[in-house]
């Protein structure tokens, strides 16, 4: 079988157990000398204690029989698990998750084992220094400093909280402090202003703790408010785009803002972040007195794999911040940001639209990131990040915990986290992904480089085999989404049709995919241009798509028996014949 992968990339395959177990032999002996060394440090840690458990309790008909009952539930327990979706396999490319490669496995094998909790230094010395040595790795990757300031979350949905409370703590700090100048100095700042003055103009002294309303309270700060800036305060707003990840409505209510405080941005005909809306919600924001908390872009989007114009969104704001208004910039990266491992020195891939490359260059402009490394970067669930540029960017509210206190220096994590205790697991894991496959373009950027060569064959494959196959043009990523239409160019025939091929893939037990409908609520100028393209002669209000997500390493290989692209096509237009003439 003939691919784009080189002779470098077989060094790759030992980076993954294969969709036929091809490295069980290496999996078991380094699963065996995982256990082996943690079994030995047990031994040797303490030399001088005792067994607690004697080679008397060891032979003891008790002991054997429980032993027996738990290997007996740990069987039934594997054997409930054979049937979980076969996600490691290239017949899946359902949703954005895929085989997990070993060394992500084996980092999480040893934290789980040694437990540490990495809320605190003293509950984890080593699991600590793992996750400031991997969030380096992720910033390094990103083009933050070296020095990464951050840390691992148990998904993007908790780093996307911990950005917007960062982004809450830096608005409060402003506008407390432009409040108290107006009280006590004589200053003039509308509370727009006052929220957004540029970091270095904001204060700690205490007085200004009176007009906080994390300190004092939403409701009764925004009494003092109203009484300082003489205005119907509202509360602070958050600017997001209409493709929006769900953790952001979540967000909005955790921090009691209202419905009202999240507006949304249009999209424009293809699918991105419309940066002329962008900028009519700024002014609009500005006009009526509504703080903004944070604009989100968003680097992969959950349908459609899309990444917002995120330069072009930095410019608008660096604009904003030259005339003294400072709006912190969030990226929602969770799925698209490992992509940047793709970028050579000078910013650069040829698998990369200009478009994506403009855009994964500009992450490190902004004040904070969301990462998901339990997607594209293989790691094994639960594992997301939160980076931050500087570390002004990192501040938030202080608590105290006396079974926790630590000297200044050794201050665990714990005191700016939303999280109390956190496993090392998911950091241990991206340790080993950077420090074994690489966190660059040899390492995975090429993995992700042969997703993007699959997806790219897919797409060749399915329009040759069916010309009713009506694929979206728009597609940043590796994430794929189609329709059939028939000459009756019909957006109603076409869902209903689309819909039951999509039940019939998935009640099978050959391929797995999933499904997504676009709204022309959210994407009307994508859906209307589709439309006009595809020459739809019956519309309706939402289009209902097939969606792939491409991610598998071994899609394509040269050594593949099974032709999955080609298999998949063939299936695909067995099922479009039945039901077009059923």
């Amino acid at each position: 079988m003939t691919n784009l992968c080189t002779d470098k990339n077989i060094k790759l395959k030992a980076n993954f157990l294969g969709p036929k177990a091809e490295n069980s032999q290496w999996l078991e002996e380094n699963i065996n000398h995982i256990f082996s060394d943690w079994c030995n440090w047990r031994r040797n840690r303490f030399p001088v204690d005792g067994p607690s458990i004697s080679q008397k309790n060891l032979k003891e008909k008790t002991l054997a029989n429980f032993q027996s009952l738990i290997f007996r539930q740990q069987k039934n327990l594997s054997n409930r698990f054979e049937s979980e979706v076969p996600k490691y396999s290239p017949r899946y490319m359902g949703h954005m998750v895929s085989e997990i490669s070993l060394p992500a496995l084996f980092g999480h094998i040893v934290a789980l084992l040694h437990n540490p909790n990495n809320s605190s230094l003293s509950a984890s010395k080593v699991g600590s220094l793992i996750e400031q040595e991997a969030i380096d790795a992720l910033s390094q990757m990103i083009g933050y400093p070296k020095k990464g300031i951050g840390h691992f979350t148990s998904g993007g949905t908790i780093a996307n909280f911990e950005a917007i409370w960062r982004a809450r703590y830096r608005l409060d700090h402003s506008l407390s402090f432009g409040a108290y100048q107006n009280k006590i100095s004589g200053s003039n700042y509308s509370i727009f202003e006052a929220s957004h003055l540029d970091m270095e103009l904001q204060s700690n002294i205490d007085e200004t703790k009176e007009y906080s309303f994390v300190q004092q309270g939403a409701y009764k700060a925004f009494g003092i408010y109203q009484d300082i800036f003489k205005v119907n305060f509202e509360g602070p707003i958050l600017i997001i785009p209409s493709h929006k990840h769900y953790s952001w409505q979540k967000a909005v209510s955790l921090l009691g803002l209202g419905e009202n405080s999240l507006w949304t941005v249009s999209l424009d005909s293809q699918g991105h972040m419309c940066t002329r809306d962008l900028i009519e919600k700024i002014e609009f924001a500005k006009k009526t007195n509504r703080p903004i908390l944070a604009v989100v872009s968003v680097a992969g989007t959950t349908e459609l794999g899309m990444v917002d114009p995120v330069a072009e969104v930095q410019d608008i704001l660096d604009e904003y911040k030259r005339n003294g208004i400072h709006i912190w910039h969030h990226i929602d990266a969770a799925y698209g940001g490992i992509y940047t491992s793709m970028l050579d020195e000078q910013g650069s891939d040829t698998k990369l639209s200009s478009h994506c490359e403009k855009s994964f260059n500009a992450l490190k402009r902004a004040e904070s990131i969301t990462l998901d490394p339990h997607k594209l970067a293989m790691v094994p669930y639960a594992c997301g990040a939160i980076l931050v540029k500087d570390p002004k960017y990192y501040s938030v509210s202080q608590f105290y915990a006396p079974y926790l206190e630590e000297q200044p220096e050794e201050t665990g994590k714990w005191v700016s986290t939303i999280e109390g205790s956190r496993p090392a697991t998911g950091a241990s894991a991206t340790w080993m992904v950077a420090n074994t496959i690489g966190l660059n373009k040899d390492g995975m950027g090429e993995i992700l480089s042969l997703g993007l060569s699959a997806k790219e064959r897919l797409i060749k494959t399915l329009t040759d085999k069916i010309p009713e196959l009506y694929l979206l043009p728009q597609s940043d990523t590796n994430i794929i989404c189609f329709t059939f239409l028939d000459e009756d160019k019909s957006i109603p025939k076409a869902n209903k049709l689309t819909r039951k091929i999509y039940e019939e893939i998935i009640n099978g037990d050959q391929f797995s995919v999933s499904q997504t409908t676009l709204n022309k609520l959210y994407y009307s100028e994508l859906i209307t241009g589709l439309e006009k393209s595809w020459d739809i002669k019956e519309t309706d209000d939402n289009l209902y798509l097939i969606r792939m997500v491409i991610m598998n390493p071994f899609s394509i290989s040269k050594e593949n028996q099974f032709n999955y692209i080609e298999e998949f096509s063939s299936n695909l237009l067995s099922t479009y014949k039945f039901f077009k003439n059923y």
